[in-house]
């Protein structure tokens, strides 16, 4: 039997170590830039774009949407659910509703918004789906919208689909990975 050479077993292991310590840089975690012209085109990135953050939390994780205006956050957006877990309930406490600002589509305001999320694959494929009532020139209605996060194999590529009950077309945002 042969003895391997204890340097080698020490930079196995300091190998090893590294890896658990670094972040998976091909998981859904991290900052994300958006492409407008990689993405659906709307009216909506002329005025304001989204940057997103997803973070993993103790018991689940957040997703954090900041809507930029020149550089600037205009609105910021945000949940925090377990995947596979019990809806969270998040207050309206705003009537802006930054993915259809400009429709004159408003969230109503002392309602709430219901979110629950699975993972179609771990860290890698999410879906989270959205209620919520908003106002609009003909009264108030409830909408439900249906996002599909999903990173590409190299971990640098963040796709979102957005599926409204209100809009037959989805809608796909593309992020990259922003550089640490």
């Amino acid at each position: 039997m042969k003895k391997i050479p204890i340097l080698w077993v020490i930079l196995f292991l300091v190998g090893l170590l590294g890896m658990s310590c670094s972040p998976n840089r091909s998981s859904i975690f991290g900052r994300w830039t958006f492409r407008p012209e990689k993405s659906t085109d709307l009216v909506t990135w002329r005025y304001r774009t989204p940057e997103v953050v997803i973070r993993k939390e103790q018991q689940g994780l957040s997703i954090v949407w900041h809507w930029m205006r020149r550089k600037k956050i205009a609105f910021t957006d945000s949940v925090e659910l377990v995947p596979n877990g019990t809806p969270v309930h998040v207050p309206v406490t705003s009537p802006i509703w930054p993915e259809n600002w400009y429709m004159g589509v408003l969230s109503k305001l002392n309602t709430q918004r219901t979110f629950s999320g699975r993972w179609l694959k771990p860290e890698k494929r999410l879906t989270v789906q959205k209620e919520q009532r908003v106002t609009i020139s003909q009264g108030e209605t409830t909408i439900t919208t249906r996002y599909t996060y999903d990173v590409s194999n190299g971990g640098n590529t963040l796709t979102i689909t957005e599926k409204r009950s209100s809009r037959p077309t989805p809608i796909t945002y593309i992020f990259v990975r922003e550089a640490k």
